[in-house]
């Protein structure tokens, strides 16, 4: 019974902070743009120990919650293909033939540009929300 009552409290905590992780980014932005990421994939292609941060995550929760919130407060949630975000630099466009998981830091080879992989990917994603978004070609 104290476990269950754990595993509740738990789970009512990560309900709440997601809610008001949405509510944070409805309030703030009008064009909100995520990954279209297929978790179910990612877990069974994925290694043992993303598996277990993607699940932890609630992450399809999460993309519900910011949704629903979203669409009754009248803003727009854009879904990008996730296919060479992180592989592609975000000055030049340039795309990098491999880039393994384990190489966190972006190179490019063109044009020298040398920052985080994951903030060269929010780039690339948010280019191309906007984009698509605000009905530029992509």
């Amino acid at each position: 019974v104290k476990l269950a009552k754990a595993y509740e409290k738990l789970a009512n905590q990560r309900r709440d902070f997601l809610h008001k992780l949405a509510l944070y980014y409805v309030r703030n932005y009008d064009v909100i743009v995520v990954e279209k990421l297929k978790a179910k994939n990612m877990v069974e292609n994925g290694h043992k120990n993303l598996n277990r941060h993607l699940l932890d995550s609630s992450l399809g929760a999460f993309i519900r919650i910011l949704s629903d919130k979203a669409e009754r407060a009248g803003r727009r949630v854009v879904f990008v293909e996730p296919a060479y975000t992180s592989r592609t630099c975000s000055r030049c466009g340039f795309v990098v033939e491999k880039l393994p998981l384990s190489e966190r830091i972006f190179r490019c080879p063109k044009c020298g540009l040398v920052m985080d992989r994951d903030l060269n990917a929010s780039l690339n994603i948010l280019r191309k929300g906007l984009d698509e978004g605000l009905g530029r070609p992509g």
